[in-house]
């Protein structure tokens, strides 16, 4: 099989094994929690999904596309990338007070909490996929992806049904972002 055909192929079962866990883990999880819960678990998600956004300020695409990456570029995106990371976690963890008061829901401030510490331990994992996306390694990265689905996602469903309530998704995130960092660096110091 040709390089080519071989990293589609890992491409593709990586995002749909990925799609489908994803799904059946929400199906699940969607049970076994109250609506109420799964609310405040939506709303931090989503104002951690526009935090992302802003990020992509400082994104590892830089990694990927330049044609002479040297050392310094590695650790200069690194650490834009981290720097604002940080600043964004801690402007989430400042502000999640006034968000849960915004929105009525008192335990929105710690689902953010946890989850802004997880965005910070996914940073640094963040250069080493870009790298292996640069090299095409779609096999390592598939590896890694599929790894953790495997693991975070029923770990969020055993906390649901352990009685984290909506906290459940927010230590799985915690776990996954935790466990990419980890793959990561062991498959690409």
């Amino acid at each position: 099989m040709t390089g080519i055909r071989r990293a589609l192929l890992w491409s593709t079962a990586d995002k749909y094994f990925n799609l489908v866990v994803n799904f059946a883990s929400l199906a699940v999880i969607s049970r076994l929690l109250t609506p109420e819960e799964i609310g405040v678990s939506a709303v931090g998600a989503a104002i951690i999904a526009f935090a992302l956004g802003l990020r992509e300020f400082a994104s590892t695409g830089f990694l990927i596309q330049h044609k002479n990456l040297t050392r310094r570029d590695v650790r200069t995106s690194f650490t834009l990338l981290f720097a604002l990371t940080f600043i964004i976690a801690a402007a989430l963890v400042a502000f999640s007070p006034w968000m849960a008061a915004f929105f009525g829901e008192p335990n929105l401030s710690r689902f953010v909490g946890v989850l802004s510490i997880a965005i910070v331990i996914e940073t640094i994992g963040l250069p080493i996929t870009a790298l292996l996306r640069r090299e095409m390694a779609f096999g390592r990265l598939a590896a890694i992806n599929i790894s953790v689905a495997a693991v975070c996602a029923p770990l969020s469903i055993v906390l649901a049904a352990t009685g984290f309530s909506y906290m459940s998704t927010a230590w799985a995130w915690l776990a996954a972002t935790t466990m990419t960092t980890v793959l990561s660096l062991c498959i690409r110091p």
